[in-house]
């Protein structure tokens, strides 16, 4: 069972210097090495250069304030037969759902579960609109990692557990939100 949930940065500290350092904490070469390959790629940015490729999208559409990023989470549970280049495979598919956007995909090898980081530039750098979330995007979201956890055979929630509705952010939550993949309301 693939969990997605959003870590909730409150609107004060989103700034350049957290979306630095949580870029620079995902990259972290002591956690995202498998078998002397780094599990760290981009969807529509360069890995290398990230930071710069956000930012630079920021300033070119006067966007450089407010929300700067979302960073959300695609976990496996301890023990889980996963092989981590499919897991961040996996990633990658699901950051193909944020359509525009820039996208930094590393995947943690050095717990005993299995996850993947997506850090999702707050601007499309195709329109230069400011990426808006609310729940039905959630919802679209958790059916999106359904669908990538599917095509690579994991198995996803209801074959593991009883359906659950999806839990789906909102203005007031908490620090971390879960979002179950495979599950209904």
């Amino acid at each position: 069972m693939a969990i997605v949930h959003f870590v909730n940065y409150k609107r004060s500290t989103q700034s350049r210097a957290a979306m630095r350092g949580v870029m620079l904490y995902v990259m972290q070469e002591m956690k995202t090495t498998w078998e002397a390959e780094p599990l760290v790629s981009g969807t529509n940015c360069q890995p290398q250069s990230v930071y710069d490729d956000f930012l630079n999208t920021k300033l070119l559409y006067h966007k450089d304030g407010g929300v700067m990023f979302y960073h959300m989470v695609q976990s496996f549970p301890k023990g889980a037969a996963i092989d981590p280049r499919a897991a961040h495979e996996a990633a990658r598919r699901l950051a193909g759902y944020f359509e525009g956007c820039e996208v930094l995909v590393c995947t943690h090898v050095d717990r005993e579960h299995i996850h993947s980081h997506c850090i999702i530039n707050s601007v499309n750098f195709e329109t230069g609109k400011k990426c808006i979330w609310r729940t039905s995007r959630f919802r679209r979201c958790a059916f999106a990692t359904t669908k990538s956890v599917r095509n690579w055979g994991f198995p996803n929630s209801r074959e593991m557990s009883k359906n659950v509705p999806v839990e789906c952010p909102t203005r007031n939550t908490t620090r971390r939100t879960g979002v179950k993949a495979g599950s209904s309301s």
